[in-house]
């Protein structure tokens, strides 16, 4: 069996994108973030990608990458375990912000702590491939996870209203969700292809698939930067 990751991410992962937006749009769930329902979906849609991607069609890369990790004690066990205190943090963290809040204690909004925290978990789980490659390799690996999503999460609403123009509000909202759940799946997989699988060869691809996402998360932003250059070079 070939040690390399699936060929088959970007149509899984846009299959995976495409079944959250339709959910959504069938809810007609109002603003994206305001709604728990695309951050149950993102975190069904990642760990999807998790059994589909990682475990199953990329198993073979997968247990090189999980020995390489954490040498001869390789077993769902130890990776559950692995991954169990960033994943327990997050949750404590999450309850605490629930409790501080004046929304009250429902079972959907328990299962948005915990959807939250599956996200952040299995985001952060590619960077542990870079285990032994220096500090400086996993800040900048860190720093550009954050720039990647800061800049198309800031910019999903515009973008939103942006569609909104030309087609019906819910399915511009819709098509926001879509995309950015892809562009966090595309994320997610390209730094487990480069960092935890090792192939760098191909990383043009990954690139190409992340930016195209990106892009168009972007486009609601383009307005924004745009003024604030104007802001920069005229005072006005």
């Amino acid at each position: 069996m070939s040690n390399v990751s699936t060929g088959l991410g970007i149509p899984i992962n846009f299959l995976l994108a495409s079944i959250v937006a339709m959910i959504f749009a069938g809810t007609q769930s109002g603003s994206v973030f305001e709604s728990d329902i695309p951050i149950i979906g993102i975190a069904i849609a990642l760990f999807a990608q998790e059994i589909i991607l990682v475990q199953w069609l990329s198993r073979s890369a997968n247990l090189d990458y999980e020995e390489r990790l954490l040498g001869l004690r390789v077993s769902t066990n130890t990776r559950i375990r692995y991954l169990l205190v960033p994943f327990s943090t997050l949750i404590i963290i999450g309850i605490i912000f629930y409790a501080l809040s004046i929304r009250d204690f429902t079972i959907v909004g328990i299962l948005r702590i915990i959807s939250v925290s599956t996200i952040l978990t299995l985001c952060i789980d590619p960077l542990f491939g870079l285990k032994g490659k220096g500090t400086v390799a996993l800040l900048g690996a860190g720093l550009a996870y954050l720039v990647v999503f800061n800049a198309g999460l800031s910019g999903h609403e515009n973008t939103a209203n942006w569609l909104g123009q030309y087609i019906p509000q819910f399915a511009g909202e819709s098509i926001v969700v879509g995309v950015l759940t892809y562009l966090v799946l595309s994320c997610r997989w390209t730094y487990y292809r480069l960092f935890c699988y090792e192939e760098m060869s191909d990383w043009r691809r990954s690139v190409i698939d992340t930016f195209i996402p990106f892009t168009i998360m972007a486009l609601g932003a383009a307005l924004e930067t745009i003024g604030f250059i104007e802001l920069l070079y005229t005072g006005l």
